[in-house]
């Protein structure tokens, strides 16, 4: 307790000679730690997670890279010749599969995909955009 003339608990007068203000704690002696609570740096925030893109995003991933890799490579072995196109009983398997895994959107990104390799490749012509995307839309709703 503080004195009556700004003197410190032992009759030893404070330098300056004067009480602190009202509701201020008193210094520590140097050496001693301080009293109160410890204040820290407040801890950064914590990262967002990614987005997820569903349930098992990676699976449904992996299982449209494997319809892409097997329509690109299957749809050239098996070819139908119908007038200036050919149709493709495999990529029509693989747009159904892709309908019934992954919805209409789904379907009709892999089916893209799998026409713009093969025209990439070579293993097409152009019309394999329309066929394969209506295709898959198709078999996406009727599902």
């Amino acid at each position: 307790m503080v004195g009556p003339q700004g003197e410190a608990p032992g009759g030893e007068p404070r330098p300056g000679g004067t009480r602190p203000p009202a509701g201020t704690p008193a210094a520590a002696p140097a050496g001693t730690p301080a009293e109160g609570p410890v204040q820290t740096a407040p801890s950064p925030a914590p990262s967002p997670a990614p987005p997820a893109q569903g349930p098992h995003s990676t699976r449904r991933l992996v299982r449209a890279a494997v319809l892409i890799a097997l329509g690109t490579v299957l749809a050239g072995m098996i070819r139908v010749p119908v007038g200036v196109a050919t149709a493709t009983p495999v990529q029509h398997a693989v747009n159904v599969l892709a309908a019934v895994w992954f919805g209409p959107a789904g379907a009709v990104t892999v089916a893209f995909l799998i026409s713009l390799l093969r025209n990439l490749l070579g293993l097409g012509t152009l019309l394999a955009f329309p066929g394969s995307l209506f295709g898959a839309a198709l078999a996406g709703l009727a599902y």
